[in-house]
C-alpha cells in the first residue's frame, strides 16, 4: 500500500480544537478523496473520551480542578490523557480499511523510531508502538 499525504503542518490547541481539525480532516479526506497527516501538540494538559467512552468513565470535577480540558475523538479505542510534551499525530484516508491501517502505520512509526536510534521498540496489541513495554502510539480508525 502506498500512500501520498497531504500534510497539514504543525499546530498547538486545546483539546476541543485539535478534535475538530481532526474532523474537518477526515471529512475533507472523504469529500476529495485525499489522505491528510498532522501534527499537533496540546497548549494544556487533556483527557481525550473515544468515540463510544461516557464521561462517567472520567472524574469531571477533579478535571475541571486541575485545569485539564475534556474532549471525545471520533474513533474507539480507550481514554487518553495528554499533556503539554506529546506530539500527536492525526491521518485520514478513504484509501485504507481498519485492519490494514493498524498495521501498516504502526510498522512504519515503529520503524522511524528504530531509524532514529530509540531502543526496545517494538509493536504491541492491537498494532500500539511501544518502547520497554510501554505504549508510545496508539492507532484508531472510525
Amino acid at each position: 500500500m502506498t500512500m501520498n499525504f497531504v500534510y497539514l503542518g504543525y499546530d498547538k490547541f486545546d483539546a476541543a480544537t485539535n478534535m475538530a481539525i481532526d474532523e474537518a480532516a477526515l471529512n475533507a479526506a472523504e469529500r476529495y478523496q485525499k489522505s491528510f497527516i498532522r501534527f499537533y501538540d496540546f497548549d494544556r494538559p487533556a483527557v481525550i473520551l473515544s468515540h463510544r467512552e461516557s464521561k462517567d468513565d472520567i472524574d469531571i470535577a477533579k478535571c475541571r480542578e486541575l485545569g485539564v480540558d475534556i474532549s471525545r475523538r471520533l474513533s474507539h479505542g480507550s481514554v487518553i490523557l495528554c499533556d503539554t510534551n506529546v506530539l500527536a499525530y492525526s491521518i485520514a484516508s478513504p484509501f485504507y480499511t481498519p485492519d490494514s491501517a493498524h498495521s501498516y502505520f504502526a510498522r512504519r512509526i515503529a520503524g522511524v523510531l528504530k531509524d532514529a536510534g530509540v531502543e526496545n521498540v517494538g509493536i504491541g496489541n492491537h498494532f500500539s508502538v511501544r518502547i520497554n513495554g510501554g505504549t508510545v502510539a496508539g492507532h484508531g480508525q472510525r
